[in-house]
């Protein structure tokens, strides 16, 4: 058990967002502040239980451009990774039943995998790419044994959405700063009028933000308090309009799609009329803001500039269409490579996918992928059952892997601490649909009804 643990997690968040927030103005104006900001980042998350750990993580992710000393270093989180890892194990070994078997028996398979390709093929893996993908696995397993961890979506959409809100909160405020670009390695004939936050490239800023988005919908559907719903709700509108300024047309339609499964499941609600009738009124004033008020003037020029030179569908892709058949065209005249991949280092006339399951076959072949797909269903077991009990349920089920999937069929991850994390953060999602109860608005509980009386609460139930 760790000493920071769940009835804790406030002043784990206020911690998490001072740690981050001396790294990132120590770099601006006092390099002693960023010592100190990397010092209370590693004390969270040597000392964070379980239940906290996956929020830790997530919340760190969106800054780990900066969790460094200077240019071109690996992030500290890195660094700190290892330990992570060894204090669950060993508090697994002495006080609890061990690790989970199987994932972990894939995961040392796996690992000895790729040691033996990287052996063979000299330079085709990098030995700092494997050793991530070793430990973010085997911390993904050891969190999924954890049933407070299983338990934590709320805690863990509470960090990201914050961290996410305040890096980009942060970053409007200098997004002309050289130094932070710099350490971003932003380069502007990518970015251009695009916001990227801290990441280096606009759409996988925009990644972040969907994911976050997504998961605040899902507390604003499910959450009983409705201050919590309406605190979740406001973070969401606030990664909007951050979001929308990356001129992302997978953040848009991600948005749109999410949005939309989110109305579908209160439509489908047994609210009263009044209820949803007010929710449309609110959707269609929030449009109104949006497109008439001026306030997200600069996010729609963004947005128009990128559609002007869509013609087809390899503009609306930005030719990731043709990407993906090209690769599809070298693996049927090299089926080592198919079978083995080519590893992570790769040229420029090397193949680079933007689609998630077509770069995990490219770079660790069909062996390595049915190892990994065997990880993450050791993984996945750890959270039966999930048994959604009613469509309702499986519209958010259907949200969350429907957001998760467009941007694995958008956007190259695995070399993102992103990919290791997603997967565990939807299963945790899908725990939370299938196991919390409804929420109630209070229009709903107060509502006047033929069985009751004015004023009489109407319990409302699935």
């Amino acid at each position: 058990m760790g000493i920071i643990r769940e009835n804790h997690r406030f002043l784990a968040l206020i911690l998490c967002a001072l740690s981050v927030s001396m790294i990132f103005f120590g770099h601006l104006y006092a390099t002693p502040l960023v010592v100190l900001g990397i010092l209370l980042m590693a004390a969270l998350l040597l000392l964070t239980d379980e239940s906290l750990l996956m929020g830790a993580v997530l919340f760190f992710i969106p800054w780990l451009m900066i969790v460094k000393f200077s240019f071109g270093q690996t992030a500290w989180f890195t660094y700190i990774l290892p330990f992570v890892v060894l204090i669950l194990i060993f508090r697994r070994v002495l006080f609890q039943r061990g690790v989970p078997a199987a994932p972990t028996i894939c995961v040392v398979l796996l690992a000895l995998y790729l040691l033996v390709v990287r052996v063979i093929r000299d330079t085709a893996l990098f030995e700092n790419n494997l050793i991530k993908i070793v430990l973010m696995l085997m911390l993904v397993v050891l969190i999924a044994q954890s049933e407070e961890a299983r338990k934590s979506f709320r805690t863990s959409c509470l960090f990201f959405g914050l961290s996410t809100f305040l890096v980009s909160l942060y970053m409007s405020f200098y997004t002309d700063n050289t130094v932070l670009a710099a350490f971003a390695a932003q380069d502007s004939a990518t970015t251009g009028l695009r916001f990227s936050g801290l990441s280096n490239d606009p759409n996988f800023y925009s990644s972040l933000m969907l994911m976050a988005i997504t998961c605040l919908l899902v507390i604003v559907c499910m959450e009983k308090k409705t201050s919590v719903r309406l605190f979740a709700l406001a973070v969401a509108i606030g990664e909007f309009y951050f979001g929308a300024m990356s001129g992302s047309k997978m953040f848009m339609l991600g948005v749109i799609f999410a949005a939309a499964m989110a109305l579908l499941y209160l439509m489908m609600q047994r609210y009263p009329l009044s209820y949803k009738v007010g929710l449309v009124l609110i959707i269609g004033a929030l449009a109104i803001v949006f497109f008439a008020s001026g306030l997200f003037d600069e996010q729609l020029d963004v947005f128009t500039q990128r559609m002007e030179t869509v013609s087809d569908a390899t503009s609306l892709t930005t030719s990731r269409n043709e990407l993906f058949q090209r690769d599809l065209t070298f693996f049927s005249g090299h089926p080592r490579e198919l079978v083995f991949g080519v590893g992570f280092y790769m040229e420029q006339d090397i193949l680079k996918p933007h689609n998630m399951p077509l770069q995990v076959v490219i770079q660790i072949g069909l062996v390595g992928t049915a190892l990994l797909v065997g990880i993450f269903v050791g993984v996945a077991r750890q959270f039966s059952p999930l048994r959604l009990r009613n469509p309702t349920e499986i519209i958010l089920a259907l949200m969350m892997l429907g957001v998760l999937g467009l941007l694995w069929l958008a956007l190259p991850f695995m070399q993102l601490y992103e990919f290791f994390v997603y997967p565990l953060l939807m299963l945790q999602a899908m725990y939370y649909i299938s196991h919390v109860e409804q929420a109630v608005p209070a229009l709903a509980r107060w509502r006047s009804s033929a069985l009751g009386k004015l004023g009489e609460p109407v319990r409302v139930t699935r």
